[in-house]
């Protein structure tokens, strides 16, 4: 009984979420489609080539954004219950950063995965790639005018106490702006200039749905850190 409740919970929370992203997104929609909508006007008209091809690239680009927006709205609002098991935190980490092995090669940013021991956890692997994924491509976007040198990320997984595993996603971008901290997690709240703002929504109601959390604070050394909790396995042995 108390399973199935804490689920009615949960799902009365997710439909007034979905109501509040409702709201957002007739803005967020809105807008790049007015825009799309002034170009495509202005196509018609005669002009020159370079003109028709700026115009072009604005279409593109809000037609993106618009892409991105219901993506991720559809993450959201299709995501399963997660499948619990018995995991290593180390484990998957390790395996998401390989993942992107290629996309931070790329944009030249350098990693490292500090783990000092396994962290057993109950959780779902594919979910906890996801929102791994999902932070270390926003770090990634942080660092874009950085200087190629000085772009890295360190993800460090531990165990705090005798009850929680903690996982830290830092890099040396800019950091976080302060006003922005508080509504970090808010829909269509974003730093970046085509972020959806949806991403992080995401990640936090994955984490959350595994009992744990998941927040953010700027380093005193500079750039940002996403700290996420989960529960240490019951009876997980030390080392």
């Amino acid at each position: 009984e108390r399973v199935a409740l804490e689920r009615r919970m949960r799902e009365t929370e997710k439909i007034a979420a979905v109501g509040n992203l409702a709201a957002g997104l007739a803005h967020e929609i809105a807008a790049p489609l007015n825009v799309i909508s002034g170009r495509a006007e202005l196509l018609l008209r005669p002009g020159e080539a370079t003109d028709r091809e700026r115009h072009l690239r604005s279409i593109i680009q809000q037609i993106d954004r618009i892409t991105g927006t219901v993506r991720h709205l559809l993450d959201y609002a299709r995501r399963r219950e997660p499948r619990l098991r018995p995991c290593d935190l180390h484990a998957v980490t390790r395996g998401a950063m390989e993942f992107l092995d290629g996309e931070l090669a790329r944009t030249r940013v350098t990693w490292r995965v500090e783990a000092p021991e396994p962290v057993p956890v109950n959780a779902d692997p594919d979910q906890l790639h996801q929102v791994l994924v999902n932070l270390v491509l926003n770090a990634t976007q942080a660092m874009e005018q950085q200087d190629e040198g000085g772009r890295a990320i360190t993800v460090t997984v531990r165990r705090e106490g005798a009850a929680l595993a903690v996982l830290e996603v830092r890099d040396t971008g800019p950091g976080l702006p302060e006003d922005l901290l508080p509504s970090l997690f808010q829909p269509f709240v974003t730093t970046k200039p085509r972020g959806t703002g949806l991403g992080l929504v995401v990640a936090r109601s994955l984490v959350e749905e595994h009992g744990g959390t998941l927040e953010a604070r700027n380093h005193p050394e500079g750039g940002a850190v996403f700290r996420l909790t989960l529960p240490l396995s019951p009876g997980a042995p030390r080392g």
